[in-house]
């Protein structure tokens, strides 16, 4: 019996050769289309869990003084951001952890009169001013009180963050 000549099975192998290449870059194509996906999801779902616990503790809140009219009933915070290390900017998981901290260092306020909040908040600004907020998502910030503000049974503070980086 004789070996058949090897230059009848060149085509063969070669259509073989592209086939099985076309298949490894599609499957790599869908792997990365299919993780990019699966990521913005993540990060989604981290975004609305973060707005879902914020608005829980709003009502929570509001329940707690909705018959007091004369005191501070919630606490909104509004971040200033520098520009971090590289450019980047704070994602809204970061921001909203920043948030509560910041809010849970601002608790004392809540269900204080209105009208004689401006002893403590001296204190507050003073106690509150370069603090250091650590291992949030494994980075460290530092927050400065630049407005705290009275409006309708609210606090509103304005705040400026920044990176901070250990020495």
């Amino acid at each position: 019996m004789r070996v058949p000549q090897f230059d009848r099975f060149v085509k063969s192998m070669y259509t073989l050769g592209v086939f099985t290449l076309g298949i490894i870059v599609g499957i790599a194509l869908f792997n990365g289309i299919y993780h990019y996906q699966l990521n913005s999801l993540y990060v989604q779902i981290g975004e609305l869990g973060s707005t879902i616990d914020e608005k829980q503790q709003e009502i929570k809140q509001l329940n707690q003084f909705k018959d007091k009219h004369t005191v501070v009933q919630t606490i909104q915070v509004y971040i200033e951001e520098e520009k971090l290390v590289g450019g980047l900017e704070l994602d809204a998981r970061t921001q909203t952890e920043l948030k509560r901290r910041i809010v849970t260092d601002l608790g004392v306020f809540l269900g204080r009169s209105i009208y004689e909040i401006d002893s403590e908040a001296k204190m507050a600004r003073v106690l509150l001013d370069r603090k250091l907020y650590l291992n949030v998502f494994e980075k460290d910030y530092s927050m400065e009180v630049k407005t705290m503000l009275v409006v309708d049974n609210q606090l509103k503070v304005w705040v400026k963050v920044s990176r901070h980086t250990r020495d």
